[in-house]
């Protein structure tokens, strides 16, 4: 089962101490807004543990800031199940349009998603600069965005490859709001001139690959249940004529690839500071800002063999 697959990623697992008043306090919270209110959708929260993931993605956070991020990532993992079940891509992007709308206004949601959505943004978005909110604000937008394309492919059943299937698939898989996360729980902003070098460039794009594929392969069985035809292993079998074996192989060797690859851009950080003449609290945030990404791959890595997610 594609579930069970060990990654080879060579960073130590860490997990937040708080995780279980966390988890308790996150279902408070997803029941008191319709998200787990039957016995079966309470039953599928609990099978998921998005505490787990969240714990280990940042170990370090204050309690407040750890139930933001596990909010927020239970309202993007109710709105993927929600899309699942919308047939018509007018339903979808309308449904979009609105939670798009929500960050630059107050509305009058007309979705159940909206509210929730309007109280984990407005909550996100507090204490942080006009600049970070901007960058936040169009990494969700990207992300919500890319729920159109992806309904838009599996209706018409469009199997996208190579460059076009990455293209759509970095922004389909959270990562992008995931890596603003790790400086809203650090209480920390990188200037853009830090961001926007090569080398971090390079690990946010590592990061998103080898979490996204991750997911793809662990979550193979299950989209395939759903349709659901946006999925590298899917892609590469389609690409190159390969037997489902050897497509997850292949997946599998490249996940490897670009983790010893990431080990080994990561050593280039001391030099981009000094390169930079970057101030001691510039260097020790830059330095905060990588190890978050290490806990974003270690912590996918841990909770994708653990969670019921994708053995349902």
């Amino acid at each position: 089962m594609p579930q069970d697959i060990q990654f080879d990623i060579p960073i130590p697992s860490r997990t937040h101490r708080d995780i279980d008043r966390a988890r308790r306090d996150n279902f408070s919270w997803a029941r008191g807004h319709g998200l787990a209110a039957t016995e079966s959708a309470a039953q599928a929260w609990e099978a998921c543990d998005l505490a787990l993931l969240i714990a280990g993605w940042h170990p370090d956070a204050a309690a407040a800031d750890l139930d933001l991020i596990l909010d927020a990532v239970t309202f993007a993992t109710a709105l993927d199940d929600r899309i699942d079940t919308i047939t018509e891509i007018a339903g979808v992007h309308n449904l979009i349009t609105e939670l798009t709308t929500v960050m630059e206004r107050p509305i009058l949601p007309q979705h159940p998603l909206s509210m929730i959505w309007a109280d984990v943004w407005w909550r996100i978005v507090r204490g942080m600069s006009p600049a970070w909110i901007n960058r936040c604000r169009t990494a969700w937008s990207a992300y919500l965005q890319s729920h159109i394309e992806e309904a838009r492919n599996r209706n018409g059943h469009i199997l996208a490859v190579g460059a076009d299937f990455f293209a759509v698939r970095r922004n389909a898989g959270y990562m992008g709001p995931s890596i603003c996360f790790i400086e809203r729980a650090g209480h920390f902003e990188l200037q853009n001139r830090i961001l926007g070098a090569p080398c971090i460039q390079q690990l946010t794009i590592l990061v998103t690959d080898m979490v996204d594929t991750m997911n793809d392969i662990q979550s193979l069985e299950k989209e395939e249940k759903f349709g659901d035809i946006h999925n590298l292993v899917i892609s590469r079998q389609h690409e190159h004529g390969w037997s489902r074996d050897l497509a997850l192989s292949s997946v599998v060797d490249t996940v490897n690839a670009w983790a010893r690859e990431f080990i080994r851009i990561e050593e280039e950080i001391p030099e981009l500071c000094r390169a930079l003449h970057l101030s001691y609290s510039e260097t020790d945030d830059t330095g905060r800002f990588t190890e978050g990404l290490r806990h974003l791959v270690r912590g996918y890595a841990d909770w994708g063999l653990c969670t019921g997610r994708y053995a349902q």
